[in-house]
């Protein structure tokens, strides 16, 4: 499954994202939207596209997109928010829906921190922050690799 992962495109929409959403099976978009531009672009070439509503987005996004998505994808849990922390900084509630749920990555909004990370002994799940456009690709393989 190729997936393209986008956050904080702030209302900002062109055709370079949708000639990568093209190629993508899904859209994750981890929040700040703006505007429901990009959805409504995503949408006309029909593809899918899974997400939440950031702390800038106002009713017209929100009410397609929640504050967080827990979904299952190949075999994994996915954990999406706009804000989720970092490893051992998470806040109580995202923590709590990472155990009670047993997510295996968290998809999250960019910080200035490294783009993700593996998933480590101690059982931290995986981080993807995405940045501008980031693709991410989650197979076996993936999830084995260091990202």
């Amino acid at each position: 499954m190729k997936i393209l992962v986008i956050s904080d495109n702030h209302g900002w929409m062109d055709d370079g994202i949708l000639h990568h959403a093209a190629w993508a099976d899904e859209i994750w978009h981890a929040g700040d939207w703006l505007n429901t531009k990009m959805h409504d672009a995503i949408a006309a070439i029909g593809k899918p596209i899974v997400g939440v509503h950031g702390n800038i987005d106002g009713m017209d996004v929100k009410v397609d997109y929640p504050d967080l998505q827990l979904f299952d994808r190949e075999g994994f849990r996915i954990f999406m928010t706009h804000i989720g922390g970092k490893p051992g900084r998470y806040p109580a509630q995202v923590k709590e829906i990472l155990q009670k749920n047993q997510a295996r990555y968290l998809c999250v909004r960019p910080f200035p921190y490294a783009a993700s990370t593996k998933r480590s002994e101690d059982e931290q799940p995986i981080i993807s922050q995405s940045w501008s456009l980031r693709i991410a690709r989650i197979s076996q393989s993936a999830h084995r690799a260091a990202l």
